[in-house]
């Protein structure tokens, strides 16, 4: 596991940016810098795109122009079976964001050696008076019945890159 973790980091340091972001040459300091993040009280950590913010929940966040990474734990019950999770929280954002449209239904999968349910939908949201189509993949991966992360990455839909959100969620580690 050590070797697995020490192998992302050096794919994420050596090689530069996620797959699908600019090399950062030219593209001034606004650019966003990937950034590992470890929740020590919650037990996972994470390289985000950029620099996340926690709370006390053990919910993480990132936001950078159109480009959002989010963590959510969930506790309890509804952590015991993720596609149930993944299959009601997909129906609920149907009925409840603007422009919703699904890409992917939620299925099982396995992203860098774990297993979880993922699925992807685009929307759109207003910015600066107009509006943005925005491409995001939901993961659900659990750490046992009891635990289980909701990672969500969502970008500009011109920019979003499948494989990119893929690299990021090979990244998420249960300590």
């Amino acid at each position: 596991m050590l070797a697995a973790a020490a192998s992302a980091i050096l794919l994420i340091a050596g090689c530069g940016p996620f797959p699908g972001q600019s090399s950062g040459s030219g593209g001034g300091a606004d650019k966003a810098i990937p950034t590992s993040f470890t929740d020590a009280r919650h037990r996972y950590s994470i390289t985000a795109p950029g620099p996340m913010t926690s709370k006390p929940d053990g919910s993480a966040s990132f936001s950078h122009e159109n480009e959002r990474l989010d963590v959510v734990l969930v506790e309890g019950a509804a952590a015991a079976d993720p596609a149930a999770l993944a299959d009601k929280e997909a129906s609920s954002l149907r009925s409840s964001t603007s422009g919703f449209r699904l890409v992917s239904r939620p299925g099982a999968e396995s992203i860098g050696g774990k297993q979880m349910v993922k699925f992807t939908y685009a929307s759109t949201v207003s910015r600066g008076g107009g509006s943005l189509t925005v491409m995001t993949a939901r993961y659900y991966i659990p750490k046992d019945d009891k635990l289980l992360a909701v990672v969500t990455y969502s970008d500009d839909s011109g920019e979003f890159d499948g494989s990119e959100a893929d690299g990021i969620l090979t990244t998420f580690r249960w300590l």
